[in-house]
């Protein structure tokens, strides 16, 4: 067979013997991918050959060439029908830049992954090692880019046995900003994994907290489908919760304590800021909604800032509580040019936000250096939706 046209050339040939046997050839080049798949450009080629025998010698020999310098080749082969499949696969490709569009996101970096191993497609039986090292990686999420930055590398081993227990040993993540290691098996009924990871600096999401993050847990697949998970965080700051519970499909039976710095959320708010240290005592029952989440979130001394308001927010005390889809808000605090503040009521925590809300000020200093100075009591309140959207 053969092809010679704009958009394809192509050279193949085949031969079929008697007792099953085969085997073939194929060199093809596309000029433009786009005739394939129009998300992608550039200049791509196939070639290979191949022996099928099923008393004897069966092999598979390709390459595989594309864009971004992708460079993919598969070399596997039994020597006998009672031998399983030996094989590897080597993926190199300078930028993957090209594949944007097949995602629908900016992604680029370099990447390089080797697997080699045997199977029996009979048995499905198998047995891989995995390694892949990935440079300058960026996945078109902020968040995510910034712990895949610099130079990482993953590894694993994947397994299959008779019984059907699948094993994947030896997990392996190790980026300069995020670290991982997990080993975990099962057989479909039954399973457990065992994980630990740590990010380098929590600086990376906060200006007002450096240090590492570490979390352990494990997980444990019973019987019916549920899953058993116990967690623990740490980091700077007094960092630290405990997550444990269980998640049956799309029900989740979790629970979550500890506590965590304000700071934490001031790149979100911007340009306020808040310190102190929030405690939480929280449980989620139901769907992984917020109507399912219940509890309490508390915190004593801390301090909210609003430049643009020209004022600061001294908290004595706050609560909220977690119930129905709705937090119920209590909170005393004392400004700091003089005068208190109490907010009490409530608001959904989803869809329009229903907000019953009283704010209360009392001897409120407000003054103009050049024109006057009083004080202000105010009682404001809010009531009906607050996010229109």
């Amino acid at each position: 067979l053969s092809i010679d046209g704009a958009q394809l050339d192509l050279a193949a040939n085949g031969r079929l013997l008697p007792g099953g046997r085969a085997s073939g050839q194929f060199d093809a080049t596309l000029p433009d991918l786009a005739v394939i798949d129009p998300r992608l450009a550039g200049r791509g080629t196939a070639r290979g050959e191949g022996v099928f025998d099923p008393q004897g010698q069966s092999m598979l020999v390709a390459t595989l060439t594309g864009p971004g310098g992708l460079n993919l080749m598969v070399d596997a082969g039994r020597d006998t029908p009672d031998n399983p499949f030996e094989g590897a696969l080597s993926l190199d490709a300078g930028d993957i830049a090209p594949y944007s569009g097949l995602l629908d996101r900016p992604i680029g970096g370099r990447i390089n992954l080797e697997a080699d191993g045997t199977a029996d497609p009979e048995t499905l039986v198998f047995d891989v090692d995995i390694a892949a090292e990935t440079a300058s990686l960026r996945t078109g999420v902020a968040d995510a880019d910034r712990l895949l930055a610099g130079t990482g590398r993953l590894g694993a081993a994947v397994s299959r046995d008779g019984a059907g227990v699948i094993r994947v040993s030896g997990l392996e993540i190790a980026y300069p900003n995020l670290g991982a290691n997990a080993d975990l098996q099962t057989d479909g009924a039954t399973g457990s994994a065992r994980y630990s990871a740590r990010l380098a600096d929590i600086g990376l999401f906060t200006d007002d907290l450096s240090g590492p993050v570490t979390a352990n847990g494990t997980a444990d697949l019973r019987n019916g489908g549920v899953w058993e998970v116990a967690a623990d965080l740490a980091g700077p700051a007094g960092i630290g919760a405990r997550i444990a519970g269980t998640i049956d499909g799309m029900r989740l039976g979790l629970t979550a304590t500890g506590q965590a710095p304000l700071g934490i959320a001031n790149r979100y708010i911007e340009p306020r800021r808040l310190q102190g240290t929030a405690r939480f005592d929280l449980a989620v029952n139901g769907p992984p909604t917020l109507a399912s989440v219940s509890g309490t979130v508390t915190t004593e001394g801390a301090r909210l800032a609003a430049p643009l308001l020209e004022e600061a927010i001294d908290i004595g005390s706050a609560r909220v509580e977690l119930r129905s889809g709705q937090a119920i808000i209590d909170l005393d605090g004392s400004i700091a040019e003089g005068g208190t503040v109490e907010i009490a009521g409530s608001v959904g925590i989803g869809g329009a936000q229903v907000a019953d809300l009283t704010l209360e000020f009392r001897d409120v200093a407000v003054t103009d250096p050049k024109l006057y100075e009083t004080e202000l009591d105010a009682v404001i309140r809010v009531t009906g939706p607050i996010n229109s959207g």
